[in-house]
């Protein structure tokens, strides 16, 4: 938990981050989700679970209190997107 909490809510919103943009760094991640497409990356962790959608803290305010539905669509056109829209795969 300490990596991932803060004093401050920016502060913690910077960790959880930075722990999250660590993670998609590790070598077994990347050696399993590097060679995807942006469409083939969301197919697999969504089949995985068998999900449809997912239902999150919006990306455009994380730290907001509103909270989005993203489809798969919604998901890989963000991971294309740029600017405001723009999602990362961490």
């Amino acid at each position: 938990m300490h990596s991932v909490a803060g004093q401050t809510a920016q502060e913690a919103y910077d960790k959880r981050a930075a722990f999250t943009r660590n993670w998609a760094l590790r070598p077994e991640f990347r050696t399993s989700y590097d060679p995807l497409t942006n469409d083939g990356y969301v197919h697999t962790l969504m089949n995985r679970y068998s999900l449809n959608s997912i239902t999150t803290p919006d990306p455009a305010n994380p730290e907001g209190a509103s909270m989005v539905t993203l489809t798969s669509s919604e998901l890989i056109n963000r991971l294309n997107a740029s600017g405001a829209q723009h999602l990362t795969r961490a």
